[in-house]
Order: C-alpha cells, then structure tokens, then sequence
C-alpha cells in the first residue's frame, strides 16, 4: 500500500492488474513464487494476484505470543520442524482450502486460529505462503529459518 496523501487519506494498491497477471503468469508458466507475511494483503479479491496466491489477508492483533502448530509434517516444507511459540503478528487469512497444502497453523491464546503456512501448484509453477516475519527477529528463529530454507527448496524442485 502507498499513502501518497498522508496516512489520514485512503491508501492506494500500489500493483496495478497488469502487474497482478505478470505474476500470475510467471508462475503459470513453472516460475515459483514465496509468499511472506503481509505480502499476501490487499489486492483484489478477484484479480490475478489472488488467484495465484490462493489466500488473502483478513486482519491481524498486535503484535503479541502465540503457537505455530506444524499439522503435517510429511509435508517437505515441514520437514525437519516442529510446532513452535513465536511473538510476531498473528495473520488471519481466508485461503482456498480446496486448492492447498496447508502445512501449519497459529493459534492465539484467544483460541482463534488461523492457517500459517500452505503451498500449492498453479499450472506449472509452485506458490508458497509463510505467515511469519513481521522483523527480523522474527525471520531469525530456527523454525522460520527452516520453514524459508525447506520452502525454497521445495519451490525449487530440490
């Protein structure tokens, strides 16, 4: 998002539907695509952005404690990790459960949960979404480390 009048005036989307479907259409043509964080935030509902991510952005807290819960870890980005506490904002995000992998999921000390980690294939490229890694500390931690290394590779066909 872009604010070019002031943080008191609507935001702006700051890619544009013909940069949405470049995206889209990297990936369709076997390009890998890792989704971090807030990159998976505001862009339509309906455009070729979300179609290739297969998730969208709902809300967050702040930034706070909560549980990363590894749900298959036969899954080859989960390889290795195991469930983990992290301070960071929990992402709340609407996917499309019929389309993914889901692999891990947050759980607040509110109860509410929501999906963490998924992957998918779209056409002949691959789509990761980890939802850690608002700072760097965040980033930092073993298990995300992991998640970023084995997502990569996975991405990569390795």
């Amino acid at each position: 998002m872009e604010w070019p009048n002031g943080h008191d005036a609507n935001p702006e989307v700051w890619m544009q539907p013909h940069q949405e479907e470049s995206i889209e259409q990297f990936v369709l043509d076997g390009g890998s695509f890792l989704v971090m964080h807030n990159s998976i935030w505001r862009y339509p509902w309906n455009g070729a952005y979300r179609r290739t991510t297969a998730g969208y952005f709902q809300d967050h807290p702040p930034f706070q404690h909560f549980r990363v819960d590894i749900t298959d870890p036969q899954h080859p980005i989960a390889a290795g990790v195991e469930s983990y506490e992290i301070e960071d904002e929990q992402h709340f995000i609407w996917f499309d459960n019929d389309r993914v992998d889901l692999f891990a999921v947050s759980q607040g000390d509110d109860g509410r949960q929501s999906a963490s980690g998924f992957s998918h294939e779209y056409g002949k490229g691959r789509v990761v979404y980890l939802a850690n890694g608002h700072r760097l500390s965040v980033l930092m931690q073993p298990p995300v480390q992991k998640l970023i290394t084995n997502a990569v590779n996975w991405l990569l066909r390795k």
